[in-house]
């Protein structure tokens, strides 16, 4: 595994993608294993095999971050969108303090020219950071951006309470 890792950090994909082929086979389940498929897949642009693979392996890892991030990474690279959005929009309501998880999202609402997502999920991810100032500044470019009452009303809330937790932050530095 650590030579076609190896190979993979040098971008020699062919070979570390027979390397790991050879792996996969003798451990089909192991995670680490099909981290580095995918990522190989990704790279060497073979997204609509990869995407196959991993839903099938969804089915067999419920709710497994490596599987269902690089799912919803090899559909975004795929411009499957709407599709990466709800995989991960799930995932996150079920892990809502998962980094890699809202640095995937920015990526996708980015693509997806969704302003007001981007900037709300932004929000988030840097609240998670404790960087609330900057978390209510991207917030508030995310109520510019909606129309829905709804997401305007959530996202005003969500200014108050990083605010909130901006000056709980001061207090306790001081």
């Amino acid at each position: 595994y650590g030579l076609a890792l190896a190979y993979f950090q040098n971008k020699n994909y062919k070979q570390a993608n027979d390397i790991n082929m050879q792996l996969l086979k003798e451990a089909p389940y192991n995670l680490f294993y099909i981290d580095l498929a995918s990522d190989l897949a990704i790279e060497m642009g073979e997204l609509t095999g990869i995407i196959d693979t991993l839903t099938s392996y969804e089915r067999h890892f419920l709710d497994n971050q490596v599987i269902l991030l690089n799912l919803v990474i090899a559909l975004q690279k795929n411009k499957q969108y709407e599709l990466a959005e709800k995989k991960l929009e799930l995932f996150l309501r079920s892990h809502p303090k998962h980094i890699l998880a809202h640095q995937i999202a920015i990526s996708l609402y980015k693509r997806m020219n969704e302003k007001a997502k981007e900037h709300a999920i932004r929000a988030e991810y840097l609240a998670l950071k404790g960087r609330f100032r900057e978390a209510s500044e991207e917030m508030g470019s995310a109520l510019v951006y909606t129309k829905n009452r709804l997401d305007q009303a959530r996202y005003s809330a969500r200014i108050e309470q990083f605010k909130i937790s901006d000056i709980r932050l001061k207090s306790l530095q001081e």
